[in-house]
């Protein structure tokens, strides 16, 4: 004849001892000493004010969005920029949002203005100070560095604060070839084709993506085909350089705003203007910028840049057709120098930016 026995363990734990004991109902007794847990965090390391440093170490608002948040976002940047504390992101589809900066921006009714935005030093805000940035694909990207305040300054004259965008670098050593597939609901399908390729000598990134969907309300199909190439070459001991070039082409339909009466009986709905005149825009870009950078000794850097880009837009509206253009070039020189005596560490950073802008519209 075969016995059961069932024993029942009651487990106490101490917040003093942080010690774990368990008593059996046969009155044994079984202790669990305490395991310690450790956690190493890499630290942060950014480039905010042209001075490589840690993230605890910068004298400023500054923040960071790391690459993690930027693989799998939807459409564009957009939801990796609004985890950010005083950025705010109005979007009502993928092809019509804004962005403030500590309230800066507001009253912009359409778009983006008063906040600069780096892509790897290429500016990415026209002469008139409007920022384009929904274009861009977040899988191009390796990090974002957000500067609040006056000294974001030294980018440039910007109320709100400066965005610099970096992209996305191989790893070195490897060859690789990749597709990434997401589909969604509502039309949604993305496919991402990228190549890297990564040596002594430089390294290579080629990605061409792709992004398709029917959107959630009427009129709101978009489509956006992008290309990005980024290849950073050893030219001697002292200097290296950088090519940086990326593209799009963007079509996006434009629901435009509904009243209160009608979001409640039928959300999905456009505003019957627009949904007749099929509102749409179509902003297409190109830019392109070339980066050299000499180190003479360690405490002395020396970057310098030509860029160039062209955006050319055509927007259908139930009041007017908008037809325009733009052309804009420039220059950067930056000089870093850096010094530490023992009882003293100091950095000096000068540099000079050139901007030119081209700007053509019809009504």
């Amino acid at each position: 004849m075969k016995h059961s026995i069932i024993s029942l363990l009651l487990v106490i734990f101490s917040p003093v001892s942080g010690q774990i004991t368990g008593r059996l109902t046969d009155s044994s007794t079984i202790i669990i000493p305490p395991q310690p847990l450790n956690y190493n965090l890499s630290e942060v390391r950014v480039v905010a004010y042209n001075n490589p440093e840690k993230l605890m170490s910068v004298a400023g608002a500054v923040s960071t969005v790391p690459v993690d948040s930027l693989q799998y976002a939807g459409y564009n940047i957009v939801s990796s920029l609004s985890v950010s504390p005083g950025l705010i992101i109005q979007e009502a589809t993928p092809g019509t949002m804004k962005l403030t900066l500590r309230g800066i921006g507001s009253r912009y009714p359409y778009g983006t203005k008063k906040i600069k935005m780096f892509f790897d030093g290429i500016p990415l805000y026209s002469a008139e100070g409007e920022t384009y940035f929904d274009d861009l694909s977040p899988e191009y990207l390796s990090r974002i560095e957000i500067l609040r305040g006056p000294a974001s300054s030294i980018y440039g004259a910007s109320l709100g604060g400066t965005v610099i965008l970096y992209p996305q670098r191989p790893v070195f050593g490897h060859s690789e070839l990749s597709l990434m597939s997401t589909a969604g609901s509502f039309g949604y399908l993305k496919n991402t084709l990228t190549y890297s390729n990564s040596g002594r000598k430089g390294d290579l990134l080629v990605s061409l993506s792709a992004i398709r969907s029917d959107g959630y309300r009427e009129n709101s199909n978009y489509r956006r085909n992008s290309i990005l190439l980024n290849y950073n070459h050893r030219i001697g001991e002292k200097l290296t350089g950088e090519l940086l070039i990326s593209g799009s082409v963007v079509k996006a339909q434009i629901p435009s705003s509904i009243d209160s009466a009608t979001f409640v009986s039928d959300p999905r709905a456009a505003a019957p203007l627009w949904l007749k005149t099929e509102g749409e825009k179509s902003p297409d870009r190109i830019l392109s910028g070339y980066k050299l950078k000499y180190q003479p000794s360690k405490n002395l850097e020396i970057i310098s840049s030509l860029y160039g880009t062209f955006r050319e837009n055509e927007e259908n509206r139930p009041f007017n057709f908008l037809d325009e253009s733009g052309i804009s070039y420039g220059g950067r020189l930056l000089a870093r120098y850096a010094k530490d005596t023992g009882k003293m560490h100091y950095k000096i950073t000068g540099g000079s930016n050139l901007f030119f802008e081209l700007y053509n519209n019809s009504i």
